[in-house]
């Protein structure tokens, strides 16, 4: 952060390159896609896929089993675009058969939206199978990626999904302030639709950074230089060293809370990413806890998500007096 680069001075340009390359390379360096940063947190970046290459003649469908699945189909409709949706349980993986399914039933589908890692109870979703799916019915994919690029392995160079967000913040383990829209160069280079948003229009940022090196507006260049070397850190460790240490931290807190609360998900259900547990009936008054994990370890590794009444024995097994206050 001591270092400050003007945003169109060569070696900025040179940062947001590398950036760009880090990315592509840790998605199996596939030729077909590209990779445009947006200024913003994840939510930003999503608004600009699905404000980019839905338009409101489109008819997606979006797969809900949690928070951000259902905050994408808000998205869309705030946007005026008629979104279907087939809802499951957020405990429930969404099925790549039922969803093949309801394509096979709904030929005007254009569209297939959903989340990878649901970060509502840390479920993962089948990404690759669900895909597939959807290609073979003619639909695109925009899949949301935040909670799950970094720490599970993403190949775009097997014919992944048409579209994948994610940003800066969460396995990448970057400052909060920029994410990513990574589309195929087919979608990127065919506009059906013009564009309807200035700041938030992917294409447009993309033919920039592609013709110039230059973001279109001012971006946040000490978030992009501290990014880029949380990328290279990744290289570094790799995808599958930084999911093994988190699979640590999160199978060290379900064996400390042992007896006390439990993981609402079965094993072969929860991601490394983050992990919901609910108390178990035999309390007096019914207790429900939710935390979200890091990799720093120590008492920074839990980040309270949800808490309702629980007894003083969960305060004691975790070391501190009082679990709301770590947030």
């Amino acid at each position: 952060m001591q270092l400050d680069l003007a945003s169109r001075d060569d070696e900025f340009k040179e940062v947001t390159a590398c950036m760009r390359r880090l990315m592509l390379n840790l998605l199996g360096n596939a030729k077909d896609y590209s990779v445009v940063p947006i200024q913003g947190g994840g939510s930003f970046a999503m608004e600009a896929a699905l404000s980019s290459f839905v338009s409101r003649a489109d008819r997606p469908l979006v797969c809900v089993n949690g928070i951000y699945g259902e905050r994408v189909l808000q998205i869309l409709r705030l946007w005026g675009v008629e979104a279907l949706k087939l809802v499951k349980r957020a405990t429930d993986p969404l099925d790549p058969q039922e969803i093949g399914e309801y394509l096979s039933r709904n030929p005007g589908v254009t569209h297939l939206c959903f989340v990878h890692c649901e970060t509502t109870t840390g479920i993962v979703n089948p990404l690759q199978e669900i895909v597939e799916e959807a290609r073979r019915c003619g639909v695109k994919t925009i899949v949301d990626g935040m909670s799950s690029f970094g720490a599970l392995n993403i190949d775009l160079s097997q014919r992944g999904p048409d579209v994948l967000v994610t940003s800066s913040n969460k396995c990448i383990e970057g400052p909060p302030g920029v994410a990513f829209v990574i589309a195929s160069r087919e979608l990127l280079e065919n506009a059906a639709q013009e564009p309807r948003s200035f700041v938030l229009d992917v294409r447009d940022q993309w033919r920039s950074l592609e013709r110039t090196g230059e973001w279109r507006s001012t971006p946040p260049t000490h978030i992009v230089q501290a990014t880029t070397m949380a990328l290279k850190i990744l290289h570094e460790e790799s995808i599958d060293a930084r999911r093994f240490r988190y699979e640590k931290v999160r199978d060290d807190l379900i064996k400390e809370l042992e007896g006390t609360v439990s993981p609402l998900l079965s094993p072969e259900l929860q991601s490394p990413v983050c992990v919901a547990f609910s108390a178990p009936a035999r309390h007096s008054r019914p207790g429900r806890i939710r935390w979200a994990v890091s990799p720093l370890g120590g008492p920074q590794s839990l980040r309270l998500l949800e808490a309702a009444p629980c007894d003083a024995k969960l305060s004691r097994r975790l070391h501190w007096g009082n679990p709301i206050q770590l947030d």
